[in-house]
């Protein structure tokens, strides 16, 4: 358990640098698409019961 809330902090810090970064891209072209890059950086969590055995997602 204490792992896994560790994960998820280091996800939402990840998420939350990639997102600033690229909305100070953005300002700094003047581009507002620039921001939607962040996308491609975007990491999330599956829960376990959301896969199933075989690997594949339900």
């Amino acid at each position: 358990m204490f792992n896994k809330n560790r994960l998820e902090i280091a996800i939402l810090v990840k998420n939350s640098f990639s997102l600033a970064c690229f909305t100070g891209l953005a300002m700094f072209f003047g581009k507002w698409w620039i921001v939607l890059f962040a996308l491609l950086f975007w990491t999330t969590l599956k829960e376990q019961d959301e896969v199933r055995k075989d690997g594949k997602e339900n």
